[in-house]
Formats: structure tokens, C-alpha cells, sequence
């Protein structure tokens, strides 16, 4: 019985008369593993693909056209869910809706342009991993909670669950990402992506630098910081979490370009960051010219951490 299936470029008939005919309307009691990428599929078409799988386990929905909007259940054993708009000509995508996905635990959003909104209905329990949250994701209902773009903006819940987030800012502002980690207290990795032309630290002048925070005080031990090219903004930013991330054990600044090819800017770069004076005494300090791809399309079903 079929268990992976994995369809690129091609187009699927909508259903006629007889829908159960189509190919899509099949049952696959054994499917665990469903890819669609550049697929072309019509709402109800693929609504009923996915509610005649009860099984499957991961589920890959990239850059696929024929529907605006997809209501995605019961998924009980679903435990990976990538959903990417990574072409805004061939993606028409606004809105997803997952009900009935207890076992969820890693929600992998790929945008580069545009996202669709996305609600989660139901518990979400066992969520562990999530990203990349950003701008242009217009609206995440998560439970009772809900983010608009990058903004938590109603906040009913913790997720203490949630070990791994990845955000995509435009520009750093130290304000959105304190809420950030109020929202996960038990955040052990944080990776942020920002645009290019980052040159002003926002929120710095008015947030609160002894508030607790529980992520940073117990559990946070990975940043990444991506691009970094040691800019004022760059070092105010990263100070924040040098100064309070208490057991920090590494910090990463990536795409940093030529300039890590000195070893004179790496230490003067240390300088500016006041390295010696860090809360965590066992914290490493790694710049680098690039980092690996931030996505992981070309990877399929790996389970592997994608930030």
C-alpha cells in the first residue's frame, strides 16, 4: 500500500460527475508522507486527498496553485507541516486552515514575497518547532493566540513546548522580540533573519533591560544573527542577548561577507560586542561568511533541524 507520495509539476483534473474517478479521491489508509510542490489542484480536490489519508505524518504544500483557500482535517498523526509561497506568480494561496492536528510539532512557514494566513485549531500541545514567522505572513491564530506579521498581538497563551523559532524581520526592533520570548519560555534556539539594509535598532531606548525573562534567565543557548556586518545597529542588537542570555552557550553571526576573512575585524569585533563582560562565561562567538541555506525545500522529508 502507497505510503510516500510525492508529486511535482503537473496539474490535477477537477473533479466531474463521478469525483470519485479522480485520482485525488482515493483513499490511502497508509499514506504517512504527502508532497505537493508546483501542483496544480483544486480546493475540494485536495481536501479530500488529505481526509482520505488519516495517517499521514508529514506534509509538504510548495508553491501549488488551483485553490485560495484549503481546510486541512482530521490529521491526527500529523507531526510536520511545511506550507511555502516561494513564487507569488504561481501561488495562490491566502488562507489555511489545520483542525484536528494534536501531534503537530514542527510548523515550517518557507516566504519570500508573500505568506498565506494560517489557523491552527485545536491543541497544539507538542508544537516544538516553528518558523519562519514574518511580515509577510499577514495572520497566525495559534490556539487562543494570534500574530499579525511579525507582531504578537493577542497573547492568551505561553508555549513552553516551542524549543526552536525562527523570525524574519525587516529591520531589528529589540520590543517585538522580547515578546517574542515571553511567548516561549523555554526557547533553546532563536534564529533571526533580517533584510539587508538594517542601519537603526528600534525599541531600544524603551525597553525595560531588568524585566526577567524567563527564556533568557534559564533555557535560551543558541542565536543566530544573520546578516551581520558589524554596523552600530548589528552590535546594540546582539548586546542584548550577550548581556542577559544567562546560559548562552553559542552565538552565531552569519552572511557577514569579506570582513571575516581578517582576522583583525573578528577581533575588533569582539571589542565592540564587550565578549568579556557576557553573561554566560562558556558562551562561543563564531562569525561567518555564510551560512547554509536558511530553508531546506531541496530536503524533503527531513526531520532535521531546519534554522
Amino acid at each position: 500500500l502507497l505510503r510516500v507520495l510525492d508529486i511535482h509539476n503537473c496539474n490535477f483534473p477537477p473533479a466531474a460527475g463521478n469525483g470519485n474517478c479522480s485520482p485525488a479521491h482515493r483513499a490511502f489508509p497508509r499514506l504517512t508522507h504527502l508532497s505537493l510542490k508546483e501542483v496544480g489542484i483544486v480546493e475540494d480536490v485536495l481536501e479530500k486527498m488529505v481526509s482520505n489519508s488519516p495517517r499521514i505524518e508529514a506534509m509538504v504544500l510548495d508553491t501549488n496553485s488551483g485553490h485560495r483557500h484549503l481546510r486541512l482535517s482530521p490529521l491526527p498523526s500529523l507531526r510536520y507541516l511545511l506550507v511555502s509561497a516561494r513564487c507569488l506568480q504561481r501561488s495562490e494561496l491566502q488562507h489555511v486552515v489545520l483542525e484536528g492536528a494534536p501531534n503537530l510539532e514542527k510548523l515550517l512557514l518557507e516566504q519570500e514575497f508573500y505568506a498565506p494566513s494560517l489557523r491552527i485549531i485545536g491543541p497544539t500541545k507538542l508544537l516544538n518547532t516553528l518558523g519562519y514567522l514574518g511580515t509577510v505572513i499577514p495572520i497566525l491564530h495559534l490556539g487562543t493566540s494570534t500574530f499579525n506579521g511579525i507582531v504578537p498581538v493577542s497573547l492568551v497563551e505561553q508555549f513552553p513546548r516551542v524549543k526552536i523559532l525562527a523570525l524574519m524581520m525587516p529591520e531589528p526592533n529589540l520590543n517585538v522580540v522580547i515578546g517574542y520570548l515571553k511567548c516561549f519560555p523555554c526557547l533553546h534556539k532563536l534564529h533571526i533573519k533580517f533584510g539587508y539594509s538594517w542601519l537603526h535598532l528600534k525599541g531600544a531606548e524603551i525597553y525595560d533591560k531588568i524585566a526577567p525573562i524567563e527564556c533568557l534567565d534559564r533555557s535560551l543557548r543558541t542565536v543566530v544573527l544573520r546578516p551581520y556586518q558589524g554596523l552600530v545597529s548589528h552590535v546594540e542588537f546582539a548586546n542584548f542577548f550577550i548581556e542577559r542570555a544567562m546560559v548562552l552557550e553559542l552565538m552565531k553571526f552569519g552572511d557577514c561577507g569579506g570582513w571575516t576573512s581578517t582576522t583583525e575585524w573578528a577581533q575588533q569585533q569582539r571589542m565592540c560586542l564587550n565578549i568579556d563582560n557576557r553573561a554566560s562565561k562558556s558562551a562561543q562567538f563564531c562569525f561567518a561568511r555564510d551560512l547554509p541555506p536558511e530553508f531546506f525545500m531541496g530536503q524533503g522529508f527531513s526531520q532535521e533541524v531546519p534554522f
